[in-house]
């Protein structure tokens, strides 16, 4: 019988550290992820490839808990924000054919960490992706996201990415913090008013690109992105408007008297094809869960599904793809099952 119970500790104490590796990884779903990307893929947006190998590779499990693919906005405490799937995809294909050896960006977003993850692919293992969220309770949270999805299927091996090296969180709300850290080559702002917008200007090198996404959190909201020529002059470009309908708890009492906004002058004369809207739709229309008066075709979900081959290894300089099989992983709540399941078993010993 002492062996027995030996036998059991030895097991308990083997298990535990396992049982809190299960608890604390991702809550993904290979499936629903990979339909995901198949839907982002037809949006519309430019550079749709290189957008699916991005959101292929950042896992919205390991940011969100709660409906991690749903095309909605989600609070996540502290006053935190994750924007919607589309939203993320329109953002990072304005700025993906940016990205270079030895990229700097920077990320101000609320609280999510999963733009800092995205980013952090593009600047590579060569770059350096700077992280701003609002507080420090989001600053923690969203370093916590960020580890666990270096973690997910060793992806921060596979893109040569560390915390403290490729990935650096500043202090949280630290405006000081943006310009210490020298110039960037693209940056991200989500803003409320705007009035960040002519400081981090200043910022760009040469080149280089800001995407803001400007407005209330919940409600109307303006994405649009700027760009430092090379000789030294700036360019905004509309790049689409967003709707989110707020959760009955952020629902104003009183309602909205003044006429929208009319659409900003598109940049017909640029270069740049990726800075027009050529999805068809000035709005993307980003309805909660439980909406039903939203029309089908202005949801991602209404999109056709189509087979999806997982990119290969992404260079900064240059953007070559070497399909390889999407393979599938277990999932870290059945692998949470099955740790509890071993443990409840070897208490009847």
């Amino acid at each position: 019988m002492i062996w027995v119970t030996n036998f059991k500790s030895l097991l308990i104490m083997a298990i535990i550290p396992h049982l809190f590796a299960c608890a604390s990884a991702c809550q993904t779903d290979e499936a629903a992820h990979v339909r995901l990307v198949q839907k982002i893929g037809r949006l519309g947006f430019p550079n749709a490839r290189f957008l699916q190998y991005l959101i292929y590779n950042v896992d919205r499990g390991c940011f969100v808990s709660e409906n991690p693919y749903k095309n909605i906005q989600q609070s996540i405490g502290s006053g935190g924000i994750i924007l919607a799937p589309s939203v993320h995809a329109r953002i990072l294909s304005a700025l993906v054919t940016s990205t270079k050896r030895n990229s700097r960006a920077l990320v101000i977003e609320s609280g999510s960490g999963y733009l800092t993850a995205c980013f952090s692919i593009l600047t590579s293992h060569t770059g350096v992706t700077f992280s701003s969220q609002p507080n420090k309770e989001l600053t923690d949270l969203a370093r916590k996201n960020v580890e666990k999805w270096l973690k997910h299927k060793e992806l921060g091996v596979k893109f040569g990415l560390e915390l403290g090296k490729q990935i650096i969180f500043t202090s949280g709300g630290d405006k000081t913090a943006w310009s210490s850290n020298g110039l960037y080559d693209f940056i991200f702002v989500r803003t409320k008013d705007g009035s960040v917008v002519t400081e981090l200007k200043k910022l760009l090198k040469r080149e280089g690109r800001l995407v803001c996404l400007e407005g209330p959190d919940w409600g109307k909201q303006k994405l649009y992105l700027i760009r430092y020529s090379y000789y030294g002059t700036y360019q905004e470009s509309f790049l689409m408007n967003v709707e989110y309908e707020a959760p009955p708890d952020k629902q104003s009492p009183v309602p909205p008297t003044s006429a929208p906004p009319a659409k900003p002058k598109e940049d017909t004369t640029s270069e740049d094809k990726e800075t027009t809207d050529v999805s068809g739709k000035d709005t993307i229309y980003v309805p909660r869960e439980e909406s039903t008066d939203v029309r089908e075709e202005d949801t991602i979900d209404s999109y056709a599904e189509e087979p999806f081959i997982e990119p290969g290894v992404f260079d900064p300089d240059y953007f070559s793809h070497t399909s390889i099989q999407v393979k599938h992983i277990p999932d870290s709540k059945v692998l949470f099952s099955l740790c509890i399941s071993i443990i409840l078993f070897m208490s009847f010993f």
